[in-house]
């Protein structure tokens, strides 16, 4: 008796799930993807110092966008409840430091593991989200050298959060900046772009051209450097806010960018520091419409600790060694010489044993000055790093056309609605 009631109570619940599960993993399957946000976190977050259950709030430092649509304005509060913290290992630095420090520093970091995150949007419900940790840290935005003879002022090193760099008078607030990956849990991000089809999210009619210096904000796919990765390397990066023509959209959110290193010097001795040139070269629509561009950097954003800057042509270079590099590589250099000093002459008096301390000295001190001096010209400058989902501003070069980008680039706000009325019987049917 009880195995018929196993049974008959297993097949009802196989029954339920072919009703609800189904649908549920067709649109997980097909739908559901993540996105990158970043939280403005006002004051400084020690990592160490939360816990499980601790919270954490901040508002969106810039606004997330799926496709045409925008989901959620700059500035929706964003709540955040910690799991527990965790122990990975360290992502490479963001400077050039010689091996001493690499030998003393931690090799592992903490990172917090997210039970929950909520956005609440000013002008609708919240929305939870699954959320995995990227990094927490000052940013800025580094803008071509040429900028500041134009405004005649620094503005290559603008912190993210600050004011306007005309209004230099007001002291700026420093935001810690919470990078994570998320995807809803209930719903999907296409789901909600559905439900914010309007007049703003008209696709741009057949022929569109995106005119030169139309500008661009992608993020990076994978990390470069220009000490690992060579000239001609490619990469990919994703448009995060779509890029519009008049009141319609050209280019949607999501599209991918592929380009190549057009120019990579390493970083070399004497502290020349290493260069990285990132050019642009085609476009893949999401509808899978591939569109040759040309375009180059104006502006990235980086960790507040980079030491990089960007030429007028968008070359990222890395900066000087720096105060504490240069104070450290003399510490390093003194004990150098002190060790080839030490061991010179305990050679030398345990080849020859008649060798007094004395006379053993002027050659040890030789042997200190040319271990220092090979150490100190051995010394490399900085490199340029570009991490995982770092955010560059990009611009185009010549004028792209979109006439052949197909039957999807076209749609109209009229066709749009169409398509959710049928949608909504074919749900409203089942």
């Amino acid at each position: 008796m009880k195995t018929i009631l196993v049974v008959y109570g297993f097949l009802a619940a196989s029954l339920l799930n072919l009703q609800v599960l189904p649908a549920h993993a067709e649109g997980t399957d097909r739908q559901r993807s993540s996105a990158v946000i970043r939280v403005a976190i006002t004051g400084r977050t020690k990592i160490s110092s939360l816990g499980p259950g601790s919270s954490l709030q901040g508002k969106l430092e810039q606004a997330l966008y799926w496709r045409e649509s925008e989901l959620f304005p700059r500035g929706s509060n964003v709540r955040l409840i910690i799991e527990k913290i965790e122990a990975r290992k360290k992502v490479v630095g963001v400077k050039g430091w010689p091996f001493v420090n690499h030998l003393f520093s931690r090799k592992r970091e903490l990172v917090p593991r997210i039970r929950s995150a909520i956005i609440m949007p000013p002008d609708g419900p919240a929305v939870p989200l699954r959320a995995t940790f990227i990094s927490l840290g000052p940013r800025i935005k580094i803008f071509p050298e040429a900028r500041k003879a134009s405004s005649g002022e620094r503005v290559e090193r603008t912190k993210l959060g600050h004011v306007h760099p005309n209004r230099s008078s007001e002291k700026p607030v420093l935001h810690e900046v919470l990078s994570l990956l998320v995807e809803p849990v209930v719903t999907s991000f296409s789901a909600l772009a559905d439900m914010k089809v309007g007049a703003d999210t008209i696709s741009c009619a057949k022929p569109c051209i995106v005119p030169e210096g139309s500008l661009l904000k992608v993020m990076l796919m994978e990390g470069l450097t220009a000490s690992k990765n060579r000239k001609g390397d490619a990469f990919g990066a994703e448009l995060q806010e779509p890029v519009r023509v008049g009141s319609t959209v050209a280019l949607p959110q999501g599209s991918l960018l592929h380009g190549v290193i057009a120019q990579r010097i390493p970083p070399r001795r004497l502290y020349r520091p290493g260069s990285i040139y990132l050019q642009f070269t085609r476009l893949t629509l999401p509808n899978g419409t591939e569109v040759p561009i040309s375009a180059s950097p104006i502006g990235v954003e980086l960790d507040s600790r980079s030491h990089v800057k960007m030429d007028s042509e968008g070359r990222i270079q890395a900066g000087g060694p720096g105060k504490a590099r240069l104070l450290l590589d003399i510490a390093v250099t003194g004990g150098v010489a002190k060790m080839a000093d030490d061991a010179t002459q305990l050679i030398i008096e345990a080849i020859s044993p008649p060798a007094t301390a004395a006379s053993t000295a002027g050659v040890g001190r030789i042997a200190a000055v040319i271990a220092s001096g090979i150490y100190m010209l051995t010394r490399h400058g900085g490199d340029v790093i570009l991490p995982p989902h770092s955010q560059i501003d990009i611009t185009l070069n010549r004028s792209i056309s979109l006439e052949d980008s197909g039957q999807e680039q076209g749609k109209s706000l009229e066709e749009l609605d169409v398509q959710g009325q049928d949608v909504a019987g074919i749900l409203g049917a089942n």
